[in-house]
């Protein structure tokens, strides 16, 4: 088994988090036709934000949380129902919680058109 010790983790957890920051600021712009002047994209886009931006969004904002928390507290485990939750499974139940939480948040905020 692989052995990396705590400060390589930290250090890759933080490219990481940076890496998904980046990412988030490009696609951000490229919405807002900074990068393009490709007319059907943003039709595309305004029409279908949530579907266009905000998905896949939530999908790397969970995962920076996860990160985060993964950097902040090195051992990540809990229990639900008498089911415990250890490493990376506590990590990848953590996400889709977050998830589920973001997209709930925007169907809620987000007004639907008929």
């Amino acid at each position: 088994m692989l052995y990396f010790s705590p400060k390589l983790k930290q250090v890759f957890s933080w490219v990481a988090a940076i890496v998904i920051l980046v990412v988030h600021t490009y696609l951000a712009f490229k919405i807002l036709n900074v990068f393009t002047n490709d007319t059907n994209w943003i039709e595309i886009a305004k029409e279908h934000t949530v579907a266009t931006l905000g998905i896949p969004l939530a999908g790397t904002a969970s995962l920076f949380l996860v990160l985060v928390l993964r950097i902040v507290s090195d051992q990540v485990a809990f229990k639900i129902f008498n089911i415990e939750f250890k490493g990376a499974a506590s990590q990848a139940i953590i996400w889709v919680f977050t998830y589920l939480v973001v997209i709930f948040s925007i169907y809620l905020l987000w007004p639907l058109a008929n």
